[in-house]
């Protein structure tokens, strides 16, 4: 695929579009609901906006589906499945900003997307990358792992929408190799636009997410990307049998795992929203908000290139074994500095 002059003006007009109407919500007082947090993050003000995903998710889906229409032969069938859970996990976002909903509701729909999405998924490669593994196990084992991947994605993703450019930093080095990734393959002009346009409009976000943030995600847009995200790496792995896809978003992906277990332990709700995530934790013990964006954005892009170097040596089990190890243990490692190495839970982190 080459950058043409249409698409280049496509990604500028999707950035200067986004920060356009960013701008606007921000002046604005029609969202003045959406300026409360019920995670109330570690670093963000009481004036900042839930609504950043309102603009970034409707802007990208409407370019790509046009570009879609006009530049490939993607099926109508295949779009309307593609967009039927992202337009489902986007309003229930909108609306758990608004006023939260039963947590066990919103693990159902995540659930059910991640099915949707994988039986799709199944339908596209027939798991061509997983011969040896369903020669073994079957389909099913396969499946019920990207169900589970996709599900703990969207979850992920939403945790880290609690500091001032935290989840740009965490989800942007990934955006850039998914797009790249699927450069590299003319069939893949679909997940490489998608992904482009997606980067655009991150990058329109980051201007009102830097700090001190005005505008963050919010559930209606960090579960559609959370999703994205996690759909694309299951199809990584479905159709190349490359881990490639998870290892960009190792810390996130520890941190909310690591956190989740110690929850459990302390006898707390895993349901129940709280402020016990790694770098909220540093926060509250006093490392500052620079020093912990940058040390996630050096392990971000490490992560990142160790997923590059994964994908180019997907046919070597020891290679990706090994960077997925190296990968995974510089994650855990910066999760418990920030965390003070200790597995209690910080009393000022309710």
């Amino acid at each position: 695929m080459n950058l043409s002059p249409t698409i280049i003006s496509t990604l500028i007009l999707v950035h200067l579009v986004t920060v356009i109407l960013l701008f606007i919500l921000k002046r604005s007082s029609i969202l003045e609901n959406f300026r409360s947090s019920k995670n109330h993050p570690a670093s963000q003000g009481d004036t900042a906006i839930q609504a950043g995903g309102i603009v970034i998710i409707p802007v990208s889906l409407c370019i790509l589906v046009i570009l879609l229409n006009s530049l490939t032969s993607v099926t109508f069938a295949i779009q309307i499945a593609s967009l039927i859970p992202i337009i489902t996990l986007f309003f229930v976002g909108f609306i758990d900003d608004l006023k939260p909903i039963s947590a066990f509701f919103r693990l159902v729909l995540h659930f059910l997307s991640a099915t949707l999405i994988t039986f799709l998924i199944y339908q596209l490669t027939g798991f061509s990358g997983l011969e040896e593994m369903t020669s073994l196990v079957g389909f099913f084992f396969p499946a019920v792992f990207m169900i589970l991947a996709i599900s703990w994605m969207i979850n992920t993703t939403n945790f880290i929408d609690g500091m001032d450019l935290f989840l740009a930093i965490s989800i942007l080095p990934g955006i850039i190799l998914f797009a790249f990734l699927h450069w590299l393959f003319d069939s893949e002009i679909i997940l490489s636009l998608g992904y482009l346009i997606l980067l655009s409009a991150m990058l329109g976000f980051v201007w009102f997410n830097r700090p001190k943030a005005s505008i963050y995600m919010g559930d209606a847009g960090t579960l559609v990307l959370g999703f994205i995200l996690g759909s694309t790496g299951v199809y990584i792995f479905a159709r190349y049998g490359s881990i490639a896809g998870f290892i960009p978003f190792a810390y996130t992906l520890v941190d909310t795992t690591f956190t989740l277990i110690i929850r459990i332990i302390n006898g707390l709700n895993p349901l129940k929203s709280h402020n016990q995530h790694a770098y909220q934790i540093a926060v509250k013990n006093g490392k500052s908000d620079t020093s912990i964006r940058t040390f996630c954005l050096i392990a971000n892009i490490t992560n990142t290139i160790c997923a590059y170097l994964c994908f180019h040596y997907n046919h070597d089990l020891y290679w990706q074994l090994l960077l997925g190890i190296i990968s995974f243990s510089i994650s855990t490692y910066l999760f418990f500095y920030l965390r003070n190495f200790t597995f209690e839970i910080n009393s000022k982190a309710t």
